[in-house]
């Protein structure tokens, strides 16, 4: 039970036993008007702190969900080989293989470079995916930040990488970008 539970349930208690002690000890107690009031308040204000309780539930659930799913995320993103090229690949600009992916992007002429493009196209289409949860209200702008923007961030720096991104369907990601362009750290 969480601190939180455990305090309104507290609270309900200490409430009830007010509550039914001055019953008790209302010297009209054979009035059965004021005892079914009494009750009637009882009642209310119970179902009044479930239904408290069962909505800080569903927050603490949904919180648990995001949780999981940027775990989820980010251990696919760091741990799987899937984005490990291509993140190595922007990050350190150096390669001859960043040349060769920049001049196939920028001319359209994938000859030699196919699969490095391939790589590319998965590597943005994760990044897509986020701005879709995003979205779709199921991550923040902040929990992306705190596990990828600088990832994000390595695109942005390179004008031909925003432009294909922006011509090639990724509108997700292209408004994330935006949104990480627009508010600095």
């Amino acid at each position: 039970m969480s601190q939180w539970s455990l305090g309104i349930s507290i609270t309900v208690t200490i409430l009830a036993c007010v509550l039914f002690l001055g019953v008790v000890g209302h010297s009209r107690l054979t009035n059965t008007e004021e005892l079914e009031l009494t009750l009637q308040v009882l009642a209310m204000s119970a179902t009044a702190i479930a239904f408290c309780v069962a909505i800080r539930q569903y927050a603490l659930s949904r919180e648990q969900r995001r949780a999981e799913w940027l775990d989820d995320l980010s251990r696919r993103f760091f741990e799987d080989q899937t984005y490990r090229n291509m993140r190595t690949l922007l990050d350190y600009r150096s390669a001859p293989e960043f040349g060769r992916l920049k001049s196939a992007i920028m001319t359209g002429d994938f000859e030699g470079c196919v699969e490095m493009g391939a790589e590319l196209d998965q590597y943005l289409n994760f990044f897509e995916r986020l701005g879709a949860l995003k979205r779709l209200g199921q991550l923040r702008v902040g929990d992306i930040r705190t596990m990828f923007e600088y990832y994000l961030r390595l695109l942005n720096r390179e004008p031909w990488l925003v432009e294909y991104v922006a011509s090639n369907g990724f509108e997700e990601l292209q408004t994330l970008l935006l949104e990480l362009k627009e508010t600095p750290r």
